[in-house]
């Protein structure tokens, strides 16, 4: 075969391909071509490897990152019904099901509560307080930008599967399947924002018809003299409501379109101000004015020593006298700025003064605005208020293979594939993946192999010497305010765990892309949450901050003290924030990394009604061991806590066993015995120097004709 113009094609693409021998089949799996080889005559070789299907999984999420999921069908209001309706239908005063996005009718609709499916708002606490200080001197009243909308874990797993065509499901006893089910990853987003080019789209505020305001000069013992600007009703001017008007007409002496931000957003800013000017400048002289664009904290009076400058371009004005008006316009570009809610914005015009406070130039302004967006396409970042759309946010910079790798490290899962369909994965625990290995059940589940062995070429034995010398257990560390207090004090990750083990290899380390979630609890209220602020854990203190990906247990509802969840309501009139009661609730979405008995649920933890431990105290912990030190008042019963330990215990206690050995020993293996393999199935030798059973640990099969060697470890009953 000859090479011909447009034959040189890419060669990493994998199909599916499955292997017979014997016309039995012995493999499922992809075939890649790995590389080509042209001779001189232009005849071609192909080289190719088949993988399994777990490679060829791996292949295909490749770099991919959480952030790349389509999280769109999540998309919903952000208001007090859908955040109690997605902690379950045991608030009984919510209907039993979530909003989400129907994409192919482009419309919104009901999706019946199921736990691990969807969206999820826990209480956490992520630093906000309120603005009117008078609702920050107890704890009953709770902000609502503290509730931020989380993704059950199953949610996250079923859609990167999904994403690269594969499906999975948990095969384990039924309490791992409704453990799985209960975890969630919170936001890890220290403000709920969202970004469109939709601008008017996205937007809540009401449109502010134009106003015709004159121009006037205000009154100033300083050098410069300020004129408001007449704001013309653009298409991005719906950020801004007009405040209150100082001055009453032409007569008044003081500014009257200052502006009010209703948003905390992050925009590019034009500013473009036209118009015309004439000069009285006796001859040689020369002048300049400039325009501003100013902000500063909500204020009723027009001090103009308050503003603080984000713009300006000055304008120079030649001597000019007795000539008629010349044209001028300023274009001004502000890049990304942030605005918060509350501030007052301006534009502004200030010229300089003679000596005696004389105005040498006159103005014609014909049009000044100010638009949020350099141009139509340009993004702009807004925060989240009540009543938008909003799109759960996974964690950047987390890539979908580790965030899988951190799952599977956490809870030592063995992920396979399914004999009859290769894309379909089961995840088992290694408990449950090796649980045909136990005593119990070993005699009539194993393989018996004796008569396969071929002891011609000998039996290599060998002890563990891979055995590591220690272990370490570890979350990731992060920088919120309990992350890093724990840091600084004890020099080690909160919950981390570590031990001597007996053998020489390097230290084993499984350090998982979660951060741990340390708990707090304030006297009274009867709730445990986590923080995910910095600066302290005090209303007077914390502030929100982004976190690192985080992974928490749902606990159902639990009983505590009344409190209400409201949002920041602001008096453009006054400039006074107020408290805006959105329900009044005596129980809380409990989220933590302590998982209690689901028949605790619904009561006061952890604290009695004298804010004293209470008995009920959690049946195990997400993280690896329990902390040196508590930030709720926690008693002993908290240290004896089972950990996520308890799913690698026996595998470990099993590889430090003195009698724990590994053969390599060369089997007859045919294409049914490898049709049939199951990894999890032990297999029973008897030969003359003893008899045992074992796990495969690996399988090197070339054919039916040849002998295989395959590498076996000592179950130690």
């Amino acid at each position: 075969m000859l090479l011909t113009e447009g034959s040189f094609h890419a060669t990493t693409r994998h199909v599916t391909c499955a292997v017979y021998e014997d016309t039995i089949l012995i493999l499922k799996g992809y075939l890649v071509v790995s590389s080509v080889d042209v001779d001189n005559n232009g005849n071609i070789s192909y080289n190719s490897i088949i993988t399994g299907c777990l490679i060829g999984f791996k292949t295909a999420l490749g770099n991919s990152v959480l952030t790349d999921l389509d999280l769109s069908e999540l998309k919903h209001t952000y208001n007090i019904d859908n955040i109690l309706s997605s902690q379950g239908p045991s608030n009984t005063s919510y209907l039993p099901y979530i909003e989400v996005f129907d994409k192919t009718a482009n419309a919104h609709t009901n999706q019946f509560y199921q736990l691990g499916r969807g969206y999820i708002y826990g209480f956490i606490d992520y630093g906000y307080v309120n603005k009117n200080a008078d609702y920050n001197t107890s704890y009953a009243y709770n902000n609502i930008k503290n509730f931020q909308p989380g993704i059950w874990v199953n949610e996250y797993v079923a859609r990167i599967f999904n994403s690269v065509g594969y499906t999975f499901e948990i095969n384990d006893t039924s309490t791992f399947k409704d453990f799985w089910k209960r975890l969630i990853i919170p936001s890890s987003s220290g403000t709920l924002t969202y970004t469109s080019t939709d601008h008017r789209a996205v937007m809540t505020t009401t449109t502010t018809t134009d106003q015709d305001f004159n121009w006037v000069l205000k009154s100033s013992t300083d050098e410069l003299y300020s004129y408001p600007v007449k704001w013309t009703a653009i298409s991005d001017n719906y950020l801004l409501d007009y405040g209150p008007a100082y001055g009453s007409g032409p007569s008044g002496n003081r500014t009257q379109n200052i502006l009010v931000c209703k948003r905390t957003f992050t925009s590019d800013a034009r500013i473009q101000v036209s118009g015309s000017y004439q000069n009285d400048l006796p001859a040689g002289f020369d002048d300049t004015f400039s325009i501003q664009l100013v902000k500063r904290d909500f204020l009723t009076d027009v001090d103009l020593t308050t503003w603080t400058v984000l713009a300006e371009q000055r304008v120079t004005i030649p001597e000019n006298s007795s000539k008629p008006y010349v044209p001028f316009s300023v274009d001004m570009i502000l890049q990304q700025t942030d605005f918060t809610t509350s501030e007052q914005l301006q534009v502004r015009l200030l010229q300089n003064t003679g000596a005696s406070g004389v105005i040498y130039s006159k103005f014609n302004i014909t049009s000044a605005t100010l638009q949020f967006s350099k141009d139509a396409t340009s993004a702009i970042t807004v925060n989240v208020e009540v009543g938008d759309y909003i799109t759960p946010a996974a964690p950047t910079g987390i890539k979908q293979i580790d965030f899988l790798k951190g799952l599977f490290s956490l809870f030592n899962i063995y992920c396979y594939t399914d004999n009859s369909n290769p894309s379909h994965f089961h995840l088992s625990t290694y408990d449950y993946y090796y649980a045909y290995a136990n005593a119990a059940t070993i005699k009539t589940t194993a393989l018996d192999w004796s008569n396969k062995v071929d002891l011609s070429k000998g039996i290599k034995i060998t002890n563990n010497t891979t055995i590591p010398k220690n272990y370490l257990f570890s979350f990731k560390d992060d920088s919120d305010y309990f992350n890093d207090t724990y840091k600084k004090k004890w020099n080690e990750t909160y919950s981390q765990l570590a031990f001597d083990g007996i053998g020489y290899a390097d230290q084993k380390t499984i350090t998982l892309p979660f951060s741990p979630s340390p708990m707090m609890a304030i006297s009274g209220t009867y709730r445990m949450y986590p923080l995910f602020a910095k600066n302290g854990s005090s209303i007077d203190t914390k502030q929100p901050s982004n976190v690192n990906i985080r992974i928490l247990y749902f606990n159902d509802l639990h009983a505590c003290a009344q409190y209400q969840i409201g949002d920041d309501s602001l008096n453009l009139s006054t400039g006074e924030w107020t408290f805006n009661t959105l329900s009044t609730l005596d129980n809380y979405a409990l989220v933590s990394n302590y998982i209690f008995d689901p028949a605790s649920r619904y009561l006061n933890t952890p604290n009695d009604s004298d804010g004293n431990p209470s008995a009920l105290v959690p049946i195990s912990d997400l993280h690896f061991s329990s902390p040196r030190e508590f930030y709720f008042l926690a008693d002993d019963n908290y240290l004896d806590v089972s950990t996520s330990f308890q799913y690698y215990q026996n595998q470990i206690a099993e590889l430090i066993d003195a009698n724990l050995i590994i053969i390599d020993i060369d089997i007859h293996l045919t294409e049914t015995d490898i049709n049939q393999i199951d990894l999890r199935i032990p297999v029973f030798l008897n030969l003359p120097n003893g008899y045992g059973y074992f796990k495969i640990l690996s399988i090197n099969y070339s054919s039916n004709k040849n002998t295989s060697t395959v590498k076996l470890q000592k179950i130690v009953l």
